[in-house]
């Protein structure tokens, strides 16, 4: 177990410069989670089940004959379990004092950019496994067989608000082969999360906002999953969102700083959803 102490070289390169020398470990955006539903579990509410229904047919009808065709609800229930997942920090009263920063404030923004990062790892590990994918192995995503996969998309009946989320390898090949396109907002989303959204994206095409996300792990010969979908195709249901603790420990002379969260993230309609797999080499920064 890692404790913080004032001997682990932090007086030498932190004290009294801490603000000026300290570096964040860098992270990735992550929209992914403002682009899903998002729903609670219930208290004493353990596993939730997400109703799903099936489709009516309407049928034409004949005067004076009666209607004889009945419907089937079709329903069908995708089932949420909750895992907890968290991390903490523990710091020294001595380290605490000798640092000219507020240790809390350190700690908590590394919580906190870490949890971020958890969570849309485990979104986008999702998108791998949609039933339906377009591209292929070794194939670049340009602006002009992205039209093919929004049109493939409409056409599967994926209805609006669409949103797409792709490697940022995979985005700037987009980039580069446009020559202009307007920036936009993801409609789907409450008013609040859409101005959170302009940091990761904003290229719209045909409609459909395109977002990056380097949470995406690339995979052998350099290609990447994203996807294309509607903000139904997937969720995150929490038992509660993500808390910051924190606990003295008089005897260790030390604090720990805990955040810890319990939810799950999984797909509810496979229906809704398009997987690309696309080329995510790096794109030229010397042509």
């Amino acid at each position: 177990m890692a404790i913080m102490t004032s001997t682990i070289g932090l007086n030498e390169h932190a004290c009294n410069t801490l603000t000026a020398e300290m570096i964040y470990t860098a992270e990735h955006v992550q929209p992914s989670i403002h682009l899903i539903t998002r729903m609670k579990f219930a208290k004493g509410e353990r596993v939730k089940q997400i109703p799903k229904v099936g489709q009516a047919t309407i049928s034409a009808l004949t005067e004076g004959e009666d209607l004889v065709d009945s419907q089937a609800l079709g329903l069908t229930y995708v089932e949420a379990i909750a895992s907890e997942v968290g991390a903490k920090f523990i710091f020294t009263d001595v380290l605490a004092h000798n640092l000219d920063t507020d240790c809390m404030r350190i700690c908590g923004r590394m919580l906190g950019d870490g949890m971020g990062r958890k969570r849309e790892v485990d979104i986008v590990a999702l998108y791998a496994g949609c039933t339906t994918t377009v591209g292929g192995a070794g194939k670049f995503l340009s602006s002009a067989n992205i039209m093919g996969v929004i049109s493939k998309a409409r056409a599967s009946k994926l209805r609006n608000p669409l949103a797409m989320v792709i490697h940022p390898n995979t985005y700037g090949y987009v980039i580069n082969s446009a020559l202009a396109f307007g920036a936009t907002n993801y409609t789907g989303i409450s008013a609040g999360s859409a101005p959170i959204l302009k940091d990761w994206g904003g290229l719209t095409i045909d409609g459909v906002p395109m977002y990056h996300s380097g949470d995406i792990s690339i995979i052998s010969g350099d290609d990447a999953w994203g996807c294309i979908f509607n903000k139904g195709a997937f969720a995150i249901v929490e038992a509660w969102s993500p808390r910051v603790e924190q606990e003295r420990d008089a005897s260790l002379r030390a604090t720990e700083l805990v955040i810890t969260s319990d939810y799950v993230v999984l797909e509810i309609d496979s229906a809704k959803s398009l997987g690309m797999l696309y080329d995510a080499q790096e794109v030229s920064h010397s042509a």
